[in-house]
């Protein structure tokens, strides 16, 4: 039998434009987080009306993008503007 493993090259090539995007949801949080000087998880998932794992998502690409930054650890942690 034969296997075929995924192209990892290909996936890579392709991520630093799609994080060079600011989507309009990262557009508010970062608005929000702005104006109170930081912004909390679920801060953000009822601003957006969206689900836990979509806005780890939205603030994983924003930190990976240089936009916030995580302050504290756990249940206070909060994202700030960096």
């Amino acid at each position: 039998f034969k296997i075929i493993l995924p192209n990892m090259t290909a996936c890579v090539a392709s991520e630093p434009e799609k994080r060079g995007k600011l989507t309009p949801q990262m557009r508010e949080i970062l608005d929000l987080a702005s104006r109170q000087g930081g912004i909390t998880d679920e801060e953000i998932r009822a601003l957006l009306d969206i689900k836990k794992t979509r806005a780890y998502t939205l603030v994983k690409e924003m930190r990976e993008m240089g936009l916030l930054r995580a302050v504290g650890r756990g249940a206070e942690k909060r994202y700030v503007r960096a």
